[in-house]
C-alpha cells in the first residue's frame, strides 16, 4: 500500500464503467484492487483505494450508464472524479458494439449534474483515416459533434492512430470483412485536418488539445495531459500530492497514476483498439470477470 496518496486510472486497459462497474463497486467496498504488470504478468500489485491513500480517481469509457446507479459509492470517496468520455461515433465497420449518439449525450446529460463541466473531458480518439473516413468525413463529422457537445464539455482530447502491430491487424481483418480500405493521408494534410478541427472546436467553445502525438505539437497544436495533475488541483486534489511526470508512450505529457484494470478484456469489439490482441478472446475474458476477484483479469 502506498505511504502518501496517489492518483488512480480507472482504466487505459479496458472500459470498466461500462462493463465492469459491479467489479469497480465490490472493488470500492472493499478498498483495494489487484492488477498485474502487463509487461511481467507474474508480477502482481496491489492498489489501495480507501480515501486514506486516494488522491484522485480519473475514469475513461465510452459508456457510463452502467455507473450512474452506482455514483454514491465515488462520491462517498470525497476526492475528485475526472471522467474521460470516448465520443467518436463512427461507422459501425469501425466500432460495432458503441452505444448509438443519443444515448452517448444524455448519459453525459446526467452526468453533468453530478460534476463541474471541467471534469468532463470529451476523447474523439484516436483518428482513423480509412475509406470510410478520410479526411474529409472526419472534417465534417467532427463538426456534427461539436455542434452537440457545445455547451456540455470544455476540452477535447484528439491523437492519431498509433500503428501498433495488433491494431493494424484487427483493422485490416475488419477492413477485409466490411470491404473498407486503410488510408494514409500526407502528414501535412493531416495536420491541416487537425488546425481546422482547432478551429471548429473553439467556436463552438471548446479547447483541442492533443494526445501522445510529438509531431502534431511540433506542428504547433496544443498538446494535453490526460492525466492532469493541474485540473486535478483544480478540481479539489490535495496540493501536498505532487505526482511526478509518467509518460507512457513517447508526446505523452501525463502524471503518474495506478491504472486498474487488464489488457484483452473489453468486449466492445472496436476494431482499432490497442488494448485488445483477439476481439473473441477478449469477450470471452469479460465473460470470466468476477466482483469478488480483486484482479479484473
Amino acid at each position: 500500500m502506498p505511504d502518501r496518496p496517489c492518483i488512480v486510472s480507472i482504466s487505459r486497459r479496458s472500459d470498466v464503467p461500462a462493463f465492469f462497474t459491479p467489479w469497480l463497486v465490490k472493488r470500492l467496498e472493499e478498498g483495494y484492487a489487484c492488477y498485474r504488470n502487463p509487461f511481467n504478468p507474474s508480477q502482481s500489485l496491489t492498489v489501495s483505494l480507501r480515501p486514506v491513500h486516494l488522491a484522485a480517481l480519473v475514469l475513461w469509457s465510452r459508456d457510463y450508464a452502467p455507473l450512474l446507479p452506482h455514483w454514491q459509492a465515488l462520491c462517498a470517496l470525497n476526492r475528485p472524479l475526472l471522467l474521460h468520455y470516448t465520443l467518436n461515433h463512427y461507422p459501425a465497420a469501425l466500432e460495432p458494439g458503441c452505444p448509438g449518439l443519443t444515448h452517448s449525450l444524455a448519459t453525459l446529460d446526467a452526468l453533468a449534474f453530478l460534476l463541474p463541466p471541467s471534469a468532463l473531458l470529451w476523447r474523439y480518439d484516436p483518428l482513423v483515416f480509412t475509406s470510410l473516413t478520410p479526411p474529409a468525413w472526419h472534417r465534417e463529422h467532427f463538426a456534427l459533434l461539436c455542434a452537440l457537445m457545445a455547451g456540455r464539455v470544455k476540452r477535447v482530447y484528439v491523437s492519431l492512430m498509433h500503428p501498433y502491430r495488433k491494431s493494424l491487424r484487427n483493422l485490416r481483418n475488419a477492413a477485409q470483412v466490411h470491404g473498407f480500405s486503410l488510408i494514409d493521408p500526407p502528414f501535412a494534410e493531416q495536420v491541416a485536418l487537425l488546425k481546422d478541427m482547432q478551429r471548429t472546436a473553439l467556436a463552438a467553445g471548446i479547447t483541442l488539445v492533443t494526445c501522445s502525438c510529438p509531431a502534431l505539437t511540433a506542428a504547433g497544436l496544443p498538446q494535453g495531459a490526460c492525466i492532469d495533475a493541474q485540473l486535478l488541483y483544480d478540481l479539489g486534489m490535495d496540493t501536498r500530492v505532487c505526482p511526478s511526470p509518467a509518460a507512457t508512450r513517447p508526446g505523452c505529457a501525463c502524471a503518474y497514476a495506478r491504472d486498474l484494470g487488464a489488457y484483452h478484456t473489453c468486449p466492445r469489439g472496436c476494431a482499432y483498439c490497442y488494448a485488445v490482441e483477439d476481439p473473441v478472446k477478449a469477450v470471452q475474458n469479460a465473460a470470466a470477470v468476477r466482483p469478488e476477484n480483486p484482479f479484473l483479469a
